[in-house]
């Protein structure tokens, strides 16, 4: 079953992998990863006509920030270091087998109500 200990990891490795990459490029974070960042937010406030915020599930999370969490798409993978992608994908077949039923669940109790 999935832990937040694995997901909290992956977006460990997410972040110090674009570290390494950008540092090995020479470059800076910019809206490109900022926008990922906020992907990666499960719940968040959104505005109602100015009045109040309420807290929502952020679908983001699931079609853009999971998906980048487990491609493991970083510079420094290139040529023969290709080979560790290949491992890192071990943890990224226990974190979809783990979110799997915990999605489907939910998907069903709503379907019975």
């Amino acid at each position: 079953m999935t832990t937040p200990k694995l997901v909290m990891f992956c977006s460990f490795m997410l972040v110090v992998g674009l570290l390494v990459s950008h540092i090995m490029a020479g470059t800076y974070f910019g809206a490109k990863e900022t926008t990922l960042f906020n992907t990666l937010t499960v719940v968040r406030t959104y505005n109602i006509a100015g009045l109040f915020t309420i807290p929502w599930i952020n679908i983001d999370f699931f079609l853009v920030g999971i998906p980048r969490l487990i491609s493991w798409d970083f510079a420094f993978f290139g040529g023969e270091a290709e080979i560790l992608k290949y491992f890192f994908y071990t943890v990224s077949i226990g974190l979809v087998w783990g979110l799997f039923p915990i999605i489907a669940g939910v998907v069903s109790y709503a379907l019975r109500r």
